[in-house]
């Protein structure tokens, strides 16, 4: 099959690389605090989920709220049941660094 022709936003394939989205889990120590990152897989955007909560920071999430869940939220799922993530570790003195990042960035996508 031509991948020329697909459409990216119906099909998804994870063995093309350029569909494949990338997860992402900070870890602070030593309080043990985390947070979920995703890059989407339409463009250069990271997004921050928290699958317990049923979150994610994307615009999808934000307008199709009541109708249906963003894609992040099934493939971070997918992504954590096959250990499919990296991990990066902080101290706990960054983690307010780190969140002003995540707001910059949220805000600046809106």
């Amino acid at each position: 099959m031509d991948n020329d022709f697909i459409d990216s936003d119906v099909f998804f394939d994870g063995s093309l690389t350029a569909e494949r989205i990338t997860l992402k889990k900070h870890i602070f120590i030593p309080s043990g605090l985390f947070m979920w990152e995703i890059q989407s897989r339409k463009n250069n955007t990271s997004y921050y989920v928290d699958p317990t909560l049923t979150f994610c920071s994307c615009k999808g999430f934000y307008y199709n709220y009541n109708r249906k869940k963003c894609y992040h939220l099934s493939e971070v799922s997918d992504c954590i049941e096959n250990s499919d993530y990296t991990i990066s570790i902080y101290e706990d003195e960054y983690f307010d660094q780190v969140v002003k990042r995540i707001l910059l960035q949220i805000i600046s996508d809106l």
